[in-house]
């Protein structure tokens, strides 16, 4: 089935540029796996932090990069998207060969925060340097494959520290954690081959080309879009919180349900990702998507609702069918955003943009926990459903919020080029 999975994902990839991002995406969450497999164990048991310490910690992390992503897009629109990712790239690297020297709180949460910060403002702009460099299906289609890409490299990456982990925890760690701060020495070089596109060929005298001015809609009233984006990438925080969370407190639930849950996850989007874009290639498509998106989630969460009904067969059948609702839900949202977040941001500021649009997302990874935690163990089936109503109407005002802006764009423009032909009229 890996090997399946694995040739599909390669006849995908493009020979050039997709090609170095793509294999950039595989070793850099290969090298995320080695980290993330062991880092809470290691960090309490050898370092001897406390949980809460390293809970406070991740949160702290999250806020800074909440709060610092904006800015860092702003400067890379300035600079240049390729530029600032090859040193977020090499931060990253020095900040995790900086954890073999770690030994006390005051140290980890000074580098958790500055990986939190490379991290939070490293997608958006990937995602910006992907929309430089392609145009239309090309760049969802390309986003899609480094997503697949990633779950086999995380997934990899997990089962490979598992190995290494079970033998010396300490030493072992040490090792994955250098390993890790490696492969973003890797990443950086292979992004600095990566060449800016060439500037368009002059037009021959007589035949002036007519380029269509950039045009913004107020970039605050993208808070809007952000924040339902935000509601539907809930998923995540299901997947690795929740969903493991109430496993773990249901008695005919198998204690192996919850991997069977993540192989699931990790599977079916390695395999169906890049088939998901073809859903959303227009921003109608696209908005209809999220729709669909919010619909699945849902069916996901009410299917949850009835975990527990009976033994552990049923509890094992049920969980398997909200995994995979789950999963499709998340790959259709995955590409509906994708598509939607390129539409909506303008080509001299797609880094801010998109780093705004990512603010709901971030947003959800302070908060997101918390609040499905007390949701599903406050309110139990009816907190699923709750969480289902949630999901409902983040699709359908996702949608709604798009569409809006859309509009707004369309009118913007409208009101560019009008305004614009009107000094020209004038002088005739």
């Amino acid at each position: 089935m890996s090997s399946r999975i694995a040739t599909r994902v390669s006849r995908s990839i493009p020979a050039g540029p997709a090609r170095i991002l793509v294999v950039n995406a595989l070793v850099g969450t290969f090298g995320s796996g080695l980290f993330y497999a062991g880092n809470v164990m290691y960090f309490t048991r050898v370092i001897g932090l406390s949980v809460w310490e390293v809970s406070l910690g991740i949160s702290i992390a999250g806020a800074a990069g909440l709060i610092a992503a904006m800015p860092i897009a702003s400067l890379a629109d300035r600079i240049g998207f390729r530029p600032t990712l090859v040193a977020l790239h090499l931060v990253r690297a020095a900040i995790y060969l900086a954890y073999l020297w770690v030994d006390d709180f005051t140290g980890f949460l000074v580098l958790v925060c500055v990986i939190g910060i490379a991290d939070k403002a490293s997608y958006p702009l990937t995602q910006a340097l992907v929309g430089s460099l392609f145009d239309g299906e090309a760049r969802t289609k390309t986003m899609a494959v480094m997503r697949a890409t990633q779950n086999i490299g995380m997934s990899g990456g997990a089962l490979a520290a598992a190995a290494v982990l079970t033998v010396d925890l300490r030493t072992g760690f040490l090792l994955l954690t250098a390993a890790n701060g490696l492969s973003f020495v890797f990443t950086a070089s292979q992004l600095w081959r990566i060449r800016p596109a060439p500037r368009p060929v002059e037009a021959p005298a007589g035949r002036p080309e007519v380029v269509e001015p950039p045009v913004r809609v107020g970039r605050w009233r993208h808070l809007g879009l952000s924040a339902l984006n935000g509601v539907l990438s809930l998923h995540d925080t299901v997947l690795f919180v929740a969903l493991p969370l109430w496993l773990a407190s249901d008695k005919d639930a198998p204690p192996a349900m919850v991997s069977v849950v993540l192989a699931i996850n990790t599977v079916l989007t390695a395999a169906g990702q890049v088939w998901w874009t073809r859903f959303t290639r227009t921003v109608p498509q696209a908005a209809w998507a999220a729709v669909a998106a919010g619909a699945l989630l849902a069916a996901s969460s009410l299917t949850m609702c009835f975990v527990g009904i009976a033994g552990p067969v049923v509890t094992a059948v049920l969980v398997s069918v909200a995994a995979v609702l789950l999963t499709l839900g998340e790959n259709l949202h995955a590409a509906a955003a994708w598509e939607i977040s390129f539409a909506l941001s303008p080509s001299d500021a797609r880094g801010s943009y998109l780093a705004l649009f990512g603010l709901g997302q971030s947003a959800r990874d302070i908060c997101g926990p918390a609040a499905v935690t007390a949701l599903v163990s406050s309110f139990g089936p009816y907190g699923w459903a709750l969480l289902g109503v949630t999901f409902v109407l983040g699709g359908a005002g996702f949608r709604r919020s798009t569409l809006r802006l859309i509009e707004r764009q369309r009118v913007a423009r409208e009101h560019h080029t009008y305004g614009s032909a009107a000094p020209t009229a004038s002088a005739v």
